[in-house]
């Protein structure tokens, strides 16, 4: 067989592999769906669901509050051209709520706190705690939506949203177990926490955090809340007080340095980490060594 004959039957039968294919695989890699998240945890969680498919956006940049962060006009021209949006609520993103509106009728906006499987907590009064993603519980939730939500806009890649799903929830079902190992001597100590975003962690792992803080975000304590702070230090035993990063701690510090308390900084937001697939189950396990260590 002369080598040109060879190299004709070699084309032919790549070409007949090629064919018989599933077409998952080419999708895999050719995917033009734009999807844009909000806050890195939520941006972590998608990018599982999507891996080999494509990879989401995240709109806020560092250090952008998600209550009230300003857009740039890179930023603004990302959500008018997204497929989709992931964002979890307006409780949580506030700022988002006129741009929303503007949006293209076909554009999914998926506010994630509209799932009513979700186990809610209330910050002040009747207001809904939008910091959901702080239980696992809730992350797997919202990672079901977020599958489901893919699948009916991208159906071509159904199939490796539901394998990346399941390798996820068997991810975050481990996950659980780990954190509540390691937080088992923490379950007898009493925290204070300011601007408490940690609530839903706390249930889910039975740590007592007791809020020193109003519902809304005040990133620096008035002196009415320092003296609460003092005065709750006097009246109980606690191992630590906690805050984020988002917060101005120098006067948490002095209320705390007198009864020689450590405070420790929780980042709920992970905005200390590199954006991506590994990002969620990192921060979960860096909040939960930081308490466990207190």
């Amino acid at each position: 067989m002369k080598f040109s004959t060879i190299q004709k039957f070699l084309q032919l039968a790549f070409s007949f592999v090629l064919l018989t294919l599933p077409m998952q695989v080419f999708a895999q890699t050719s995917s033009n769906l734009k999807v844009v998240t909000t806050i890195r945890p939520l941006h972590s969680i998608t990018a599982r669901i999507m891996k080999g498919v494509a990879v989401p956006y995240l709109l806020l940049g560092d250090n952008q509050p998600a209550h009230d962060a300003v857009l740039k006009p890179s930023q603004a021209k990302l959500l008018a051209t997204a497929d989709i949006l992931f964002w979890i609520g307006p409780e949580l993103e506030t700022f988002l709520i006129n741009p929303i509106r503007s949006l293209a009728d076909n554009s999914e906006v998926v506010s994630l706190l509209g799932n009513n499987k979700l186990q809610l907590l209330h910050s002040t009064g009747s207001l809904i705690d939008p910091h959901i993603w702080l239980s696992t519980g809730n992350a797997q939730i919202i990672s079901a939506l977020i599958k489901d939500t893919l699948i009916k806009i991208d159906p071509a890649n159904r199939q490796t949203y539901l394998d990346n799903f399941a390798t996820l929830e068997k991810e975050l079902t481990g996950l659980k177990s780990d954190i509540s190992t390691m937080l088992i001597s923490a379950q007898s100590k009493k925290f204070l926490i300011y601007h408490n975003a940690l609530a839903y962690f706390g249930k889910e792992f039975d740590v007592e955090m007791r809020s020193v803080s109003p519902g809304n975000e005040v990133l620096m304590p008035s002196a009415k809340q320092i003296s609460d702070i003092r005065r709750l230090l006097r009246s109980g035993d606690y191992s630590c007080i906690f805050t984020d990063p988002l917060i101005n701690s120098s006067a948490i510090a002095s209320a705390a340095g007198d009864a020689k308390l450590n405070v420790v900084i929780l980042d709920p937001l992970g905005s200390n980490l590199e954006p991506g697939l590994d990002l969620y189950v990192d921060m979960m396990k860096n909040i939960s060594r930081a308490i466990a260590d207190c």
